[in-house]
């Protein structure tokens, strides 16, 4: 998954970290994305309008063994939060 132009997040959860893809990544239309790594390894991209109603966390697959990783509500709340006021920044 390519990117147009990726904006690394400070938000981490157990592992994983994020970038923001204000562009959209393969859906421009669903708007923004986060795009989740577990390392190197890229796991895939939401929608920010995706992961900000799910208001109690979120569980992914990740890595090559296809572990399970939680991002704890009050992480996925930071998470979003971060991508919101980068993109209000660049308005």
């Amino acid at each position: 998954m390519k990117t147009r132009n990726p904006i690394q997040l400070q938000t981490t959860s157990i592992g994983l970290s994020f970038e923001l893809d204000p562009v959209g990544g393969y859906y421009p239309e669903q708007g923004p994305c986060i795009i989740v790594f577990d390392g190197n390894f890229e796991v895939g991209c939401y929608s920010l309008q995706m992961l900000e109603s799910m208001g109690g966390g979120v569980c992914i697959t990740s890595g090559e063994f296809e572990k399970y990783r939680a991002i704890e509500a009050h992480d996925l709340a930071r998470l979003c939060a971060e991508a919101r006021t980068i993109l209000e920044g660049a308005k």
